[in-house]
């Protein structure tokens, strides 16, 4: 890969990086300064603006950004209109369920999700991918879990110190176990 190409591709990544977290930070700094529900309104906002920018600049609408916008309009709205946070708390675990169905459904349909969303950066073999996929399920599954007891045992603002962690946690940990399963699992190619 050329150097021109390889910086092009980081800055994209950094880019897209800045996009998925973007929202989760607006909602962050909207909670400590004006509480939960100007929070949840600035991250349906952000969230949207996010998804807007990001099919303007690709022109295409990936489709899981797509379905998280959703969640965040629909349930973010839910908590708004009927003044209960519950709604908005609910939908990180339901995200990662529907990302963890999703990734299964093309796990078994032979389209796995990572591979089309990182084939172009990662030469895998075809059971790498396999092995990727249902290892992102695994960690989706987890973080479901540990937003829904978060939620549900503690205050709001200890929910919102879990969500801080979780949110670059969370991607830390899919980049690391991609990384572990690349290692293992790399397609060498015949030149």
């Amino acid at each position: 890969m050329s150097l021109v190409r390889s910086k092009a591709l980081e800055r994209s990544q950094v880019f897209h990086l800045a996009l998925e977290l973007g929202p989760g930070l607006g909602f962050f700094v909207a909670y400590e300064f004006a509480g939960i529900g100007n929070a949840t309104g600035t991250l349906i906002a952000l969230t949207v603006a996010s998804l807007v920018l990001g099919w303007s600049l690709a022109r295409r609408l990936p489709v899981l950004p797509a379905i998280s916008c959703g969640l965040v309009i629909l349930l973010g709205s839910a908590s708004l209109i009927l003044a209960d946070e519950t709604f908005i708390k609910m939908r990180p675990t339901i995200g990662q369920l529907l990302f963890a169905t999703f990734i299964a459904g093309s796990v078994l349909l032979g389209r796995p999700i990572p591979e089309r969303a990182l084939g172009p950066m990662l030469s895998l073999t075809r059971r790498g991918w396999v092995v990727l996929s249902w290892r992102w399920v695994v960690i989706a599954i987890a973080l479901a879990a540990v937003n829904e007891a978060a939620w549900r045992l503690l205050s709001t603002d200890d929910w919102v110190t879990v969500k801080l962690v979780m949110g670059p946690g969370g991607l830390l940990i899919y980049y690391t176990v991609t990384r572990v399963t690349a290692r293992r699992h790399w397609q060498t190619r015949d030149v």
